[in-house]
């Protein structure tokens, strides 16, 4: 595979809901993140939302003991993946995700709950090397979502402190610019 690999937004979000699960647990933080990337991607999402979730838990179903679970995990997603690989007519009128936005919003999902757990990390390294992302871009990207999220718990830390918040605005300010500048710079990383 290329450097610009692209697949179906359906498969993508497929993708998507995979990490949400292999964890174990789908928490409401990353339930309510991947709706707005999903509906971000694709704006008629909700028209099919219960048919790629019901698909998706019916790969979770193969399981047949715990301590398989990452790799029927994984299986949906390489399935996902190959699917997009073939062509059908229903693919030729859906437009694609790049693989650089695909990891992109892996790891904001896999943040999403405060937690990067070892299986999402995993599963996201799995993706990459899958769809042909630089090693380089993804650590870029994987550094750059940490500092996004100790922006944000800084801001959060620092607007539950005490303090008026006269006192701390220049601050807030000064933090949320940061957040701005690693965002377009994400942004611009993206699209290459």
């Amino acid at each position: 595979m290329s450097e610009n690999v692209k697949i179906s937004k359906e498969d993508a979000i497929k993708i998507i809901y995979y990490l949400m699960a292999v964890d174990g647990e789908v928490c409401q933080a990353e339930e309510g993140k991947f709706d707005a990337i999903a509906n971000e991607m694709d704006a008629s999402f909700s028209d099919y939302k219960e048919k790629i979730v019901s698909e998706c838990q019916e790969q979770l179903k193969k399981v047949i003991d715990e301590d398989e679970y990452y790799d029927v995990v994984q299986e949906g997603v390489s399935n996902a993946i190959d699917n997009s690989g073939s062509s059908s007519s229903f693919d030729f009128f859906s437009s694609k995700v790049s693989n650089r936005v695909v990891v992109w919003n892996l790891l904001t999902i896999a943040f999403s709950d405060g937690k990067y757990t070892s299986e999402e990390r995993k599963l996201v390294k799995y993706v990459v090397r899958r769809m042909n992302v630089d090693k380089s871009v993804f650590l870029e990207m994987e550094n750059t979502i940490k500092a996004i999220f100790a922006i944000d718990n800084e801001i959060k830390w620092i607007k539950g402190t005490s303090k008026p918040y006269a006192a701390i605005e220049a601050i807030v300010n000064e933090l949320e610019d940061r957040r701005g500048v690693i965002n377009n710079s994400m942004k611009e990383l993206i699209t290459l």
